[in-house]
């Protein structure tokens, strides 16, 4: 019995548009502004700071690291159904719309406990001694990152949405 090819459908994902770019974009911001607020003075070369104090500036460095690899790798990465002409379009693009989901989640991990943090625990504050007033206070910077992660993820998921109507009208007319 010989197999089945189906005809060569559009990549999704290795197609540049708003959402994948704002994406891409995060996921080299995050770990440039970790670094560039935790690698201080008033962190990791604060001399009052005790070693364990540090080795939490250094997880979270880790994890903002980890996080834009992960995301990296869910929009660039090809998995097998994504540029297989065996996978159907529809499943495809289907597909690459759940790695969407999981792409807004990842990045917004660690937005969302930035804001936890100085909320939830006894203690802690968005803010080291002595406190400058110049600064922008970390929740706003988390509020400010999920705004355009929630706008890139409405791109994305938009657009992915526009071209899964189009794939089903088509084999509607079929």
């Amino acid at each position: 019995m010989a197999s089945t090819v189906l005809p060569s459908a559009p990549r999704t994902w290795g197609t540049w548009s708003a959402g994948r770019n704002i994406f891409t974009f995060l996921a080299f911001f995050s770990p440039i502004a970790a670094f560039s607020q935790d690698m201080t003075a008033s962190h990791m070369w604060n001399p009052l700071w005790p070693p364990h104090a540090k080795f939490h500036a250094g997880q979270t460095m880790s994890l903002s690291v980890y996080n834009a690899l992960f995301l990296l790798w869910l929009l660039w990465y090809p998995s097998p159904s994504r540029d297989s002409t065996r996978t159907p379009q529809l499943e495809r693009l289907k597909n690459e719309r759940e790695r969407l989901h999981l792409c807004a989640t990842v990045i917004s991990t660690y937005y969302v406990t930035m804001l936890m943090s100085g909320n939830l625990f006894p203690g802690t504050a968005g803010f080291d001694p002595p406190y400058d007033p110049s600064t922008v206070p970390q929740s706003a910077v988390a509020v400010g990152v999920l705004s355009v992660i929630a706008t890139a993820w409405y791109l994305e998921n938009k657009r992915l949405r526009m071209l899964i109507a189009e794939t089903e009208d088509g084999k509607k007319a079929k």
